[in-house]
């Protein structure tokens, strides 16, 4: 997929899209990056609308090398408003035969 993002974390995004956050009880969502991840992160902060809440330095040793941990959150105010752009964006209707988003997320939110 486009801009870093791959099709497990849409898997992941759809399976939390399509179940109602209030049924896992959740007011909170935080989502991890290793920081290295630039792509990711933009991804994340640009496309999927997830608010950048931090660092952490150094948060854990991965291969043998430190790394540092970017969190992002969306909380439960936010959800109904994003809700319905990201099942639009998510649709099957907006992939090409490839696989390649037709219109971006950012096409379906109300400014």
């Amino acid at each position: 997929m486009a801009d870093g993002i791959t099709d497990q974390a849409v898997g992941q995004l759809w399976e939390a899209v399509s179940t109602e956050p209030d049924e896992r009880c959740w007011t909170y969502l935080p989502y991890s990056a290793p920081q290295s991840q630039q792509s990711l992160k933009d991804s994340l902060q640009n496309l999927v609308v997830f608010q950048y809440e931090g660092l952490f330095r150094q948060d854990c040793i991965l291969k043998g090398h430190n790394r540092n941990t970017a969190w992002f959150s969306m909380i439960d105010d936010e959800w109904p408003e994003l809700k319905n752009a990201y099942q639009q964006w998510l649709s099957p209707d907006n992939f090409d035969e490839h696989g390649f988003q037709k219109q971006k997320l950012s096409d379906f939110l109300i400014e």
